[in-house]
């Protein structure tokens, strides 16, 4: 029995070191109740090296009485989660920590907000900051959040952050930062003006890594920083609430030493300075309006990022109505494929990878034909069949220039082609599409069709009927391919 109960013990054995390690990749929640296991563990929590505190672990429905308006009764207590923390920082002996995470995402705004206890959350940074962390995280998303409920200091200084995500806080009160070592940051549904924004970049020298997130009041975003690789922008949900309609939301990025950018949401102008290290583009754009204003700043911007190997363009980027303003001239236009027909031979592009989507009309085979041509390098296509507005698509069609497809011109690089969402396409236009691509392709070894309609029983929500997807199946081995090597599959 004795030799059974020495096996079982064999955690108590291990040095404290290890132990502490152990319970630091555990809540702190949990960390500190291991104290009731085992009396020898009573401080090994004080030793923490990271810290997680989040107010899930808490129950606060005897917060509230639905029965009192006034909620006088409940104001009096103290918040359990804000007594947990309180004691934990203060116990707290370790010198040094790595991490610290706070995650608010359980209690009211109001709970906190009627006991004004906003400030303490203040003071739980600066316990992070006096430790020297590493890796912060506050995690501010309450039901029913307010922004103005953590406001950060005017003054932001560590020398020691390395990562930094913050979400659902106010910063705006921003006028002098310094985060020397600070390489990864991210802002999600961050309060912030583009002038704090700025003043995060250009006191974060060794930024690395940058991801915002619907992050408000940033009608112009604009990032110069030499050291960043890794550039993710999503303003998807604040793009289309930017107040009047000659309001205009600019995208400036200065960052010679980019390798991945993503960008989702609605700009009116860009304005791409330096992105010669660019290899992986994923340009997400969502229309805000039916027209863009600067569309030579587009073409601009396609002509910059023709040197990447990746690239994923949304439908609005590709086939969209875009208006030139040049000569006061109005005119419909597609970024993509207008650049292709228009300046395409005069621009060397490296495009190996390329994902487009496509609000696919006979007309767009055309521009698609050029792109295509244009791309001597590409070796993987996917395309994403969207369902345009019937007006927009009108507009686009009238001004395309008709392009022959029985060109002698040939693919002589192109692998692998998927499309997607064929549901969306009409049986003509589809036939089209995959006679050019089995005709031009030499070297295609793999063609997939993918019908993804959302919903099958619904007849009205596909241009292309089950009925129609069979008869297209047994049409594919009939049509003339110039490689003999290449396998099609049409998947359901």
């Amino acid at each position: 029995m004795d030799s059974m109960r020495e096996k079982k013990d064999r955690l108590s054995s291990l040095p404290e070191s290890i132990l502490v390690l152990i319970l630091s990749f555990l809540p702190t929640h949990d960390a500190v109740r291991t104290m009731l296991v085992k009396k020898s563990f009573c401080t090994l929590w004080t030793l923490l090296s990271s810290l997680d505190l989040d107010d899930g672990c808490f129950d606060f429905c005897d917060l509230i009485d639905d029965d009192d308006d006034d909620y006088t009764g409940s104001i009096t207590q103290d918040l359990p989660f804000f007594i947990f923390v309180r004691n934990v920082l203060m116990r707290h002996e370790r010198p040094q920590i790595d991490k610290f995470r706070v995650s608010i995402t359980t209690m009211l705004y109001w709970d906190i907000e009627r006991r004004s206890l906003g400030h303490e959350l203040e003071t739980w940074m600066t316990f992070a900051l006096r430790k020297q962390v590493k890796v912060l995280e506050f995690i501010g998303g309450m039901i029913e959040p307010g922004y103005d409920l953590f406001k950060w200091s005017h003054v932001f200084v560590s020398d020691s952050l390395v990562e930094l995500r913050l979400e659902a806080i106010n910063m705006n009160s921003l006028t002098h930062v310094r985060l020397s070592s600070l390489r990864i940051l991210r802002l999600i549904m961050v309060d912030m003006s583009g002038g704090a924004l700025g003043q995060i970049i250009q006191g974060s020298p060794s930024l690395m890594e940058l991801e915002i997130y619907n992050c408000g009041d940033l009608s112009m975003l604009s990032f110069a920083a030499p050291n960043i690789e890794n550039l993710k922008v999503d303003i998807s949900l604040f793009s289309f609430s930017y107040g009047e309609e000659d309001d205009l939301i600019l995208l400036r990025i200065n960052c010679p030493n980019i390798k991945s950018f993503e960008f989702t949401g609605f700009v009116d102008t860009v304005d791409f300075i330096n992105l010669s290290s660019l290899v992986d583009v994923n340009f997400n754009l969502s229309s805000r309006r039916p027209v863009f204003k600067e569309f030579q700043k587009f073409t601009t911007a396609l002509k910059i990022l023709a040197h990447a190997e990746r690239v994923a363009l949304s439908n609005e980027f590709v086939t969209v109505n875009v208006i030139s303003i040049l000569l006061l001239l109005y005119f419909y236009r597609q970024v993509l494929f207008y650049c292709m027909l228009k300046e395409g031979p005069q621009i060397l592009i490296n495009w190996k990878h390329v994902k487009l989507g496509i609000w696919l009309t006979e007309k767009h085979i055309h521009g698609l034909n050029c792109t295509l041509t244009s791309l001597q390098q590409l070796e993987e296509l996917v395309i994403d069949v969207t369902n345009g507005h019937s007006d927009f698509t009108k507009a686009i069609e009238a001004q395309l220039d008709d392009d022959m497809l029985d060109g002698e011109d040939c693919w002589r690089s192109l692998k692998r082609v998927s499309i997607h969402n064929i549901a969306n396409s009409s049986f003509a236009v589809l036939i089209s599409l995959t006679d050019l691509l089995l005709r031009k392709a030499s070297v295609l070894n793999e063609l997939a069709f993918y019908y993804n309609a959302k919903d099958q029983a619904t007849e009205e929500a596909c241009n292309l009927t089950l009925e129609q997807l069979s008869e297209f199946s047994q049409k594919l081995p009939t049509l003339s391919k110039a490689s003999r090597h290449v396998n099609i599959c049409c998947i359901n």
